[in-house]
């Protein structure tokens, strides 16, 4: 299994439909998923577990933010596979596709992902969270700082 994100591999997601299709990384941002709906249905807030998968608070919260505006956003209601279940729903393999586009800086790519589904001001929305989020995972572009 590789570790991180495949910068090499194409914004296209329609080989992905198993966690052992995925990234090692992207695994367990799908799984940090799925853990937020489990807790959010039992009243528990997730962010130590999510962080302690992820490796840091700043990168929970940030997926917190994706998974919030994602609710938001969705037109229908998010799937989620169960958190045992190693095939993903058409909505993981969507997010992984958008990690994707913006952790190669991909906007493109990110836009026709979702172009049908959501307006563009939502997109823009998403595409700078997941944008902040890959940079944070030390997959994403860099951006100068002063």
């Amino acid at each position: 299994m590789r570790k991180g994100l495949d910068m090499e591999q194409p914004a296209s997601y329609g080989a992905v439909q198993s966690l052992h299709d995925t990234t090692c990384l992207e695994m367990r941002v799908v799984t940090s998923f799925r853990l937020a709906a489990i807790a959010g249905k039992a009243g528990q807030d997730p962010t130590a577990l999510i962080a302690r998968r992820l490796g840091s608070y700043s990168l929970s919260n940030q997926l917190s933010l994706i998974v919030s505006a994602i609710g938001d956003a969705w037109p229908d209601n998010f799937m989620l596979s169960r958190p045992c279940c190693p095939q993903l729903s058409f909505d993981e393999v969507t997010v992984i596709a958008m990690l994707r586009s913006a952790g190669t800086g991909n906007r493109a790519a990110f836009d026709e992902l979702l172009h049908d589904m959501l307006p563009e001001e939502t997109r823009d929305f998403l595409y700078g969270l997941f944008g902040r989020f890959t940079a944070e995972l030390g997959t994403g572009p860099r951006t100068a700082t002063a």
